[in-house]
Parts: C-alpha cells; sequence; structure tokens
C-alpha cells in the first residue's frame, strides 16, 4: 500500500514498511538502487538500464529514504544492492591483417606470335572502353531515331513472338535447339521478353554503333545472297532478323546467349541465317547416313558395301 502525499510516501515491500522523504519524481519501489553507507539516510538512484535503453538519460530522483526499523535491511531484496552501470564503450583491439603472399612471377611469353604484356591499360574501365569501340563503321539509316523513338513496342512483339514461333522451323526434329521451343521449355516468360528488347537494341547499334568485335569475327560479303540487303533501313533489318528466327530455333539460340553469337546475327542476317540452313541440311544428311548404316552415297543413290548392284533405296534432296 501506499500514501499519495507529497512530502512523503509509505511503501510496503516484503513486509517492510519504507517512507520516502522531499521526492523529486514519482518513486517506483521495484527499480534497482544503490545505497550511499556515508549518510543518515540512503541515497536511491535510478540505476540506468543500458541493456534495452542505451542511449536514453534516465532522471535521478533526489530521495532519503529512511526505514521503520534497522533490522529492516537485512531483510530488504537483493536487487537493492545492484551496481552502477555506465554507457562507456569498450574498446576493440585493433585486428591486423596480414600482407597477401606475393604472387608468382609472370609467364615469359617466348613461343606465341603476338608481343609481350605492355599493360595498355591500367583500370578495367579503360579496357571496357576498348571492347566498346567500334571496328567497323556503323551502317547509316535514315529511320533509325523515328523506329527507336515509335517502334520498340511494336517489333519487340514481332521478335518475341519469332522467337517462339516453331511452325516453320527447318530444324531437325531432334534438334535440342528446336525441342527447347517445342516440346522442353527452358527459359522463363522474362527470359524471353528481355532477349527481344535486347535483339532489337543491338539491330539499332549496328547502324548506331558499328562492329565492337574484333575484325575476325565479322565476315562482311561483297555480292550475291549474303551481302547485307538492310544496311540502310533499321525496318528492314528488324524483319529480316524475325524472319531468320522464325525460321532456325538454332538462330534463336544465338539471340539467347547474346554476346558475340548475337552481334554477327544482328549485323547480317541474311549471311547468318545461310549459314544455319546450310548446318541444318548437313545435319539432316549425316543422320540419314546414319541410319543407312554402312552404305555410302554415291551420286544421290546409297550403294550398299559389297553389293554387286546399286539400289535406289535411299535419295537424298537438300532442301533451302
Amino acid at each position: 500500500m501506499s500514501d499519495t502525499n507529497t512530502d512523503t510516501q509509505f511503501f510496503e515491500i516484503d513486509g517492510v514498511m519504507w517512507e520516502i522523504n522531499n521526492t523529486d519524481t514519482p518513486f517506483d519501489p521495484f527499480a534497482d538502487f544503490s545505497w550511499d553507507d556515508d549518510s543518515d539516510n540512503y541515497l536511491a538512484t535510478t540505476l540506468t538500464n543500458f541493456l534495452t535503453e542505451p542511449t536514453q538519460a534516465y532522471p535521478s530522483p533526489s530521495a532519503s529514504i529512511a526505514h521503520s526499523s534497522p533490522e529492516s535491511f537485512a531483510t530488504a531484496p537483493d536487487y537493492y544492492s545492484l551496481p552502477m552501470f555506465t554507457n562507456t564503450p569498450i574498446p576493440v583491439p585493433a585486428v591486423t591483417i596480414p600482407a597477401p603472399a606475393n604472387p608468382a612471377p609472370p609467364l615469359t611469353n617466348t613461343t606465341s606470335i603476338y608481343g609481350q604484356y605492355a599493360g595498355l591499360f591500367s583500370t578495367g574501365a579503360e579496357a571496357k572502353s576498348h571492347r566498346k569501340s567500334a571496328r567497323g563503321a556503323p551502317k547509316p539509316a535514315d529511320d533509325v531515331a523515328w523506329v527507336k523513338q515509335n517502334q520498340r513496342e511494336h517489333w519487340v512483339m514481332n521478335i518475341y513472338n519469332a522467337l517462339v514461333d516453331t511452325s516453320a522451323a527447318i530444324d531437325g526434329p531432334k534438334c535440342p535447339y528446336l525441342l527447347r521451343f517445342k516440346d522442353k521449355p527452358v527459359f522463363s516468360q522474362q527470359d524471353l521478353e528481355a532477349a527481344a528488347h535486347n535483339i532489337f537494341d543491338k539491330a539499332i547499334a549496328v547502324h548506331e554503333r558499328g562492329w565492337c568485335r574484333p575484325a575476325v569475327y565479322r565476315k562482311e560479303a561483297k555480292r550475291g545472297d549474303l551481302v547485307d540487303r538492310a544496311e540502310k533501313s533499321v525496318s528492314t533489318r528488324l524483319d529480316s532478323i524475325c524472319a531468320l528466327l522464325r525460321k532456325s530455333k538454332a538462330a534463336c539460340n544465338d539471340a539467347m546467349q547474346s554476346g558475340l553469337p548475337l552481334a554477327k546475327l544482328v549485323d547480317n542476317p541474311y549471311a547468318h541465317g545461310a549459314g544455319k540452313t546450310t548446318n541444318a541440311a548437313g545435319n539432316s544428311r549425316r543422320g540419314e547416313m546414319l541410319k543407312v548404316g554402312k552404305e555410302r552415297v554415291v551420286g544421290g543413290r546409297v550403294e550398299k558395301k559389297g553389293a554387286g548392284k546399286k539400289k535406289n533405296r535411299l535419295i537424298l534432296t537438300e532442301s533451302d
């Protein structure tokens, strides 16, 4: 029980009556205290609960506490004699990190046709800038700015539809690239749509930035059907890219891989498509020869090894 008199408060704790005189703040009898044995009365100060509120300053009530009998201290709870705590930071000793071991000495280049390492780039950013630099001039086209600003959504949707369509694919029925788009899906919707945007951007870059790979990887046709007929129109380039992706799932695999395969595809979709057609026909021919076994193809006819005469068992024709 307690009396709420402004000058004196009485509390009963474990059967002992406590009298609090001249309190400046409300007194909590269940708070933690330290006791000053040098004074006639005992000064109670509230401990700072630094474990839960390390930055909060608690008021220290000035209260003189008189007890009902000297023996009452013997029955006072033990937690009244807890030591005071402070928020003094504990110094953390510095940790010494050992220096890395010396790397192995550089290898001496004695057999290569290329020169010794010259340290031409001091940072990765400088090396990246060179990799992104044009080694082949861009192909100017009048419609680049307009297509880039107004037709992205149109062409990205067309590219996506060409990627996933298998109705006109020339790839063999067991071609793994065809199966990825026909029977065994391995790409997410996000992968395919992101790839469609990437193909669009790379096609635009052909006309804005040019060829940014080592020149050896670029085969520029000068005549015939392999000449880049979309040299002056990005719309024509995008249309031919869609036609190639619809026809060849191997080309779709190049587009999904991005990097150099995609760069070659968008730089000249006609030459890239011709290569895919030739590969598909060659794969089909090899498949038929494996079916025949030890028979060999002679002039479009199949002659069984060891047979006395030719048999028209299989005639191979090249399509596309």
